[in-house]
């Protein structure tokens, strides 16, 4: 983004909606604003209109260390899930992109203008011609800051001359650039992927191959390739979620730079959310919890339904086919065909 910054009301915090949040995921009000600075920043630096395909309701839990705080800004409207998958900001460009900060400077320019009138009424073309002047003004401070570092080389070249303002006869003045042809610029560097197969060797879930190869290229992992790897043991070992089976396609964590991610325990989460969370719908533990009444049927549907929220299954009409295939053929191994 042109400009590196996002807007963020000064009454937000007394927002009803901000306290709906507080109510719906029992933590307080520094936690909630704290949780959506995250996600308003990261549309802003990574999204052009706010939707953000690759990101979950769980992503933004795990993110923010805020339980149920995805499904929460769902319900307010402040997030739309999308009928492929993924989510969106509502009213992105009203708050941020370029053109809803263009329209925040512009308003605050109009109420400075206002304030200096006692009748406390606009004028449009004062307005107009303070905004017209300040562009001029940034113009002219670009080209004094351009005649300035050229004053600057001008009296870098006369501290070393031979004391008479000429240049020592062993140097060559500069060619004047308008003679001079400009020169080409430097090749960009070509981006590989042979490390790549080791990568692919070592990670623990082998879909979407090409499309991880592809990502690898363009995000350079050559150069970090061992970080990456050691990374992928490290989940392994540590991430609760990877050693329950719960591990994102190739693809998808090269895709999301999954790299960057901190294994993640159980532990953890109970000391980052309050109260802790509730137990998760699947596995054995969840069993225990529950003294065993789920059924193997139940227990295979949980673990589909969470693996699709995952993206497992890909996006669109085809990930909900192949859902729909792996829940059918639960049903037939469980005992619950249709």
């Amino acid at each position: 983004m042109a400009m590196d910054w996002i807007k963020m009301r000064c009454n937000l915090w007394d927002d009803p909606r901000v306290g709906g949040l507080v109510e719906a995921t029992d933590t307080s009000e520094a936690t909630v604003i704290g949780g959506l600075y995250w996600l308003w920043a990261t549309a802003d630096q990574h999204t052009a209109n706010g939707s953000m395909p690759n990101v979950s309701l769980k992503h933004i839990d795990r993110k923010t260390g805020i339980s149920g705080f995805g499904a929460a800004l769902v319900a307010i409207g402040w997030v739309v899930v999308g009928e492929a998958g993924g989510l969106s900001v509502a009213r992105f460009d009203e708050h941020n992109g370029e053109s809803g900060k263009q329209r925040a400077m512009t308003a605050k320019r109009v109420a400075a203008h206002r304030a200096t009138h006692k009748n406390g009424k606009s004028n449009g073309d004062a307005v107009t011609k303070t905004i017209h002047d300040r562009e001029l003004e940034q113009e002219q401070e670009q080209e004094e800051d351009l005649k300035a570092k050229a004053t600057g080389q001008q009296a870098d070249q006369g501290a070393g001359s031979d004391g008479d303002g000429q240049l020592p006869k062993d140097i060559v003045p500069p060619k004047d650039p308008a003679g001079e042809s400009s020169k080409p610029a430097k090749p960009r560097k070509a981006q590989t992927a042979k490390r790549f197969p080791e990568f692919w060797a070592a990670y623990p879930v082998k879909k979407g191959r090409a499309d991880a190869e592809k990502k690898w290229k363009a995000h350079g992992c050559d150069d970090f390739a061992d970080d990456i790897l050691a990374h992928v043991r490290l989940m392994e070992r540590d991430d609760d979620q990877w050693r329950r089976g719960f591990i994102p396609h190739g693809s998808t964590y090269v895709s999301g730079q999954g790299w960057l991610d901190q294994p993640m325990k159980e532990r953890d989460q109970v000391r980052i959310t309050t109260p802790p969370p509730a137990p998760e719908t699947f596995g054995a533990k969840a069993v225990a919890e529950r003294n065993n009444t789920e059924s193997p049927l139940e227990r295979a549907m949980a673990y589909i339904r969470h693996q699709a929220s995952l993206g497992a299954y890909g996006d669109g009409e085809e990930g909900q086919q192949r859902m729909r295939e792996a829940m059918q053929a639960a049903r037939e191994k469980h005992g619950g065909a249709r």
